[in-house]
């Protein structure tokens, strides 16, 4: 895998509200055009403390992205 790139994504959730969360996307190196994009937020912020309150609840984490 090779980096393409980084930034910050905002989401908004119908029971959590809006996520601000930063991404690394990855570029496969043996997957034609495909990617990896992982979505993080630091722990002690309201964003981390809402993606913990999804997993924990089990709740779907549909989004609609702003």
């Amino acid at each position: 895998m090779r980096r393409a790139g980084d930034g910050e994504k905002v989401f908004r959730h119908p029971v959590v509200g809006t996520l601000t969360l930063a991404h690394e996307i990855l570029d496969l190196n043996r997957a034609d055009g495909q990617r990896l994009v992982v979505y993080m937020a630091a722990p002690g912020t309201p964003d981390h403390d809402a993606m913990v309150l999804l997993d924990r609840a089990g709740l779907d984490a549909t989004v609609l992205v702003t």
